[in-house]
């Protein structure tokens, strides 16, 4: 995702945007570019590269206190500094920057090129800036309003921030779709893209709702809806206490170690799984607290099915859970990609509960899918770990994760705490209806047991790291599982893709004989997720084909039958758990097998490139 800084106050702006860059640029952006208002004058540097190789161009004694940032990841236009932010109009008048996707932006280009507008770049965004100075023609229009026509002309998603120099202390945003924070300081307004650029300089947040403008002063903040009247002073008179932004941990989180960030967010999951069962527990009825659903007990018992949604690893966690809450629950439970969900026209049903997983609460289709949810007069819940973030805000009720926060870019602890939510959901859906006191009781016990098991995984990471470097010269390697192993071995497959670069597949070990079988050879291992001792002879029998293919075999599960071993070239081993809780101790393994592939690569595993914290397009 690309990144978005503005500020106005007392101090020097041109600092603290390259700084904001520097703690939200990602890895492979493109790009950059800053302009401050100087002395009434709009001075833009831009380049390609690194924002270092900005914070070069800018000369160290700029003046001006009002500025905004830019750092691209490129969608429309190659990447080159005519096409990076922030964007001029002809007068350079205006500069704004621009995250999202203009959908109809050639329709406006065409209509503005008739009345005489010259382009100079080949982005969506350039579009915005001359339909804002289009409008401005007319003296009577403040920016504000021009802002709100120019936002009433456009399809997509938008998230914005304006300079002009005709007003030296303001900077005007707007939010359509795509994030967008705002931060207080001492006398000093802040926007940016995530909230954790803001942590060094803001004392408190704000928020910007979807389809909301602000107006930043060195005084305050103003918030409304785009295309209302007048506005409220969230810094004069506040309705409730504000979200904290959190402390500043970048430092201690992000350092030049490579894969510190990841490798202590994966060892950090027992005291993190900790966090999500703390005061959730219900051991007096054998049962479950999720305070926050806004659901009655009889709501619950009225519920006939379940639909889960998530994008990426989200989804690959509503997947497991999918097969949680039937287990438990016996509902009819389905879990589907939220970027598909509502192309397919679906039917929304009234005794149908929809949950969204999100770790940002921002993902851009899991959002479009809750709100076409909503217009159907569905109840969507929400599973997502940002306090505050957009989907929190929209559903009907839900959970935090309480996972803490991810400086990697590759999601870990929050997706095993997806994972543990849903457990939890299927046990508080269980016990409303078959589930038994006794039976509860021992789930409680099991999930009490669940961060000791994720240690005894940490513990025997030298095993998994001889294990990874068994795999760096696959070509390809085929991740397979069946039942609950299936889901944990789509996501096992998504994060060695991500942390290392090797290509990786996966596919449920009953199709392994209707062809992905003759994609193994030497060259292609295979990582077999074992499932409940139950399914172990069906699982032994995949195990010989995958041999008799020549494929270097790898084997994660906590069995102790004697023919795994003798089959298997590698084996991690997991502690003996319940199933239910199983595909989470397998997807720590998992994790830790790509962290190690990834280091062994001279992978950035804490940012790897092509990747984004969050997706807010299409």
């Amino acid at each position: 995702m690309s990144a978005i800084i503005a500020c106005t106050g007392p101090s020097a702006a041109a600092p603290l945007l390259l700084d904001g860059l520097r703690r939200h640029t990602p890895h492979d952006h493109d790009s950059a570019g800053i302009a401050v208002l100087s002395r009434r004058r709009l001075r833009v540097w831009k380049t390609l590269g690194s924002i270092t190789a900005l914070a070069h161009r800018v000369p160290e004694r700029t003046i001006g206190n009002t500025g905004i940032a830019h750092s691209r990841v490129a969608t429309h236009g190659e990447p080159s500094e005519i096409n990076a932010h922030p964007h001029l109009d002809a007068a350079e008048r205006l500069a704004i920057v621009h995250n999202g996707i203009i959908e109809n932006a050639d329709s406006l280009r065409r209509r503005l090129r008739a009345n005489g507008t010259q382009f100079q770049s080949a982005t969506d965004s350039e579009v915005l800036v001359a339909l804002l100075a289009h409008y401005l023609e007319d003296d009577q229009r403040s920016l504000e309003h021009a802002l709100d026509e120019v936002l009433a002309d456009i399809n997509g998603t938008c998230g914005l921030a304006v300079l002009d120099r005709q007003r030296p202390d303001t900077v005007v945003v707007a939010r359509i779709g795509s994030p967008l924070f705002l931060g207080l300081g001492a006398e000093a307004s802040f926007a940016g893209s995530d909230a954790s650029a803001l942590r060094a300089w803001a004392q408190e947040s704000v928020s910007i709702g979807d389809g909301e403008r602000a107006t930043l002063t060195p005084g305050g903040i103003e918030v409304v809806a785009i295309g209302s009247g007048s506005g409220h002073d969230r810094r004069a008179s506040r309705q409730e206490p504000p979200p904290s932004l959190g402390v500043d941990d970048t430092a201690s989180t992000m350092t030049n170690v490579p894969g510190q960030a990841l490798h202590g967010e994966i060892v950090d999951q027992p005291a993190a799984i900790a966090r999500v069962l703390a005061g959730r527990l219900d051991r007096r009825f054998a049962s479950v607290r999720l305070g926050g659903l806004n659901l009655e007990p009889s709501r619950l018992r009225d519920v006939k099915r379940l639909h889960l949604l998530g994008c990426g690893s989200a989804w690959h966690a509503a997947q497991s859970g999918a097969r949680m809450i039937e287990s438990l629950a016996r509902l009819p439970t389905q879990a589907e990609s939220a970027g598909e969900f509502r192309y397919r026209d679906p039917i929304i049903e009234a005794d149908t509960l929809y949950i969204i997983a999100s770790r940002s609460g921002e993902t851009f289709d899991s959002l479009a899918a809750l709100r076409e949810i909503r217009l159907r007069g569905g109840t969507v819940l929400g599973v997502v770990n940002d306090v505050g973030s957009t989907i929190a805000r929209e559903v009907h009720g839900g959970v935090y994760l309480h996972a803490g926060s991810e400086r990697s870019i590759v999601a870990t602890k929050t997706v095993s705490a997806m994972l543990v939510i849903f457990a939890l959901f299927a046990i508080l859906l269980g016990r409303h209806r078959d589930v038994s006191p006794q039976r509860g009781t021992r789930l409680l016990e099991q999930l009490d047991a669940l961060p000791t098991a994720i240690e005894e995984v940490v513990a025997d990471e030298a095993t998994i790291m001889r294990v990874a470097r068994a795999l760096l010269d696959a070509d390809s390697v085929l991740f397979t599982g069946r039942a609950a192993g299936h889901a944990i071995a789509l996501e096992g497959a998504r994060k060695l893709s991500e942390a290392s670069g090797i290509h990786t597949t996966a596919y449920p070990a009953a199709e392994l004989a209707h062809g992905p079988i003759a994609l193994l050879d030497a060259r292609t291992p295979c990582v077999v997720l074992l499932p409940e001792p139950d399914m172990l002879p069906l699982s032994l029998s995949s195990l010989e084909h995958i041999k008799a293919r020549g494929a270097p075999l790898v084997v994660v599960g906590n069995s102790d039958e004697p023919r795994v071993a003798e089959l298997a070239d590698h084996i991690i081993h997991l502690p003996q758990s319940a199933p239910l809780l199983q595909p989470i101790i397998a997807g720590v393994a998992l994790q830790l097998l790509a962290y190690h592939s990834g280091v062994a690569l001279g992978r950035d595993v804490d940012r790897p490139e092509s990747l984004a914290e969050r997706v807010i397009v299409e």
